[in-house]
């Protein structure tokens, strides 16, 4: 590893959907594809579609044309909360929506993973979907953004996960939790990380740095 350090983590990158133009969500697609033939990087990408969208399919082949085999799945962010600044979409029903999991239902067939970020209370709708779809692989980003870190807000936190990780189609991707504390210190994250890995168990967990995003509060070596 030391070596080759530099190889290392060109291989390892993977590319997750950055709120590209979503009227045009195969273009970044495209343009990763054209990195990928230069440079040899990243290595995989999980790209973006509206799952609702009449015809999301339409836009899951053309991922595929555009990427080949390094389209690993599709993102699509469903974190809803209260407060309005906290909000990514305008409305808490996507997972529930009939026209919405029409849609995630041509994952599998694409052989198309999915990644799932939603905050802590949306986790009970999480574990009814991966329920309902045993057979696409979800993967939860971020620790499921604790934005709460009250005693409270914690434990309610650990209960939907322990219920989501009963679902052996979720793995978790333990990422990007100082999102929601910039100030974190090895103290306030250690617990979490811990919480993480006994929930859902060293072999269907993975570590992510969550860069360039996390440079907001923190350096790639810290």
């Amino acid at each position: 590893y030391k070596a080759d350090t530099k190889n290392y983590r060109v291989k390892k990158t993977v590319h997750v959907e950055a709120d590209f133009d979503r009227r045009f969500p195969v273009q970044e697609t495209e343009w990763l594809a054209k990195l990928n033939a230069e440079h040899d990087f990243p290595a995989a990408i999980v790209a973006y579609a509206a799952l609702e969208d009449p015809e999301v399919e339409d836009v899951l082949v053309r991922h595929r044309e555009a990427g080949g085999s390094l389209v690993k799945g599709i993102r699509q962010i469903l974190c809803w909360h209260e407060t309005p600044s906290y909000q990514f979409v305008p409305r808490n029903d996507l997972m529930r929506d009939p026209a919405w999991r029409a849609g995630f239902a041509k994952l599998a067939k694409h052989g198309m993973s999915f990644d799932l970020m939603v905050y802590p209370q949306q986790l009970g709708d999480a574990a009814d979907l991966a329920a309902a779809f045993p057979d696409t692989t979800i993967i939860m980003d971020h620790g499921a953004m604790p934005v709460d870190r009250s005693a409270e807000g914690l434990a309610a936190w650990r209960v939907g996960l322990t219920a989501l990780a009963q679902h052996k189609n979720v793995s978790m991707k333990i990422s990007g939790l100082g999102q929601t504390d910039w100030e974190w210190t090895d103290a306030s994250m250690r617990p979490m990380i811990r919480d993480l890995v006994e929930i859902f168990g060293p072999d269907n967990a993975m570590f992510a740095s969550n860069f360039p995003v996390d440079k907001t509060y923190s350096s790639f070596d810290r």
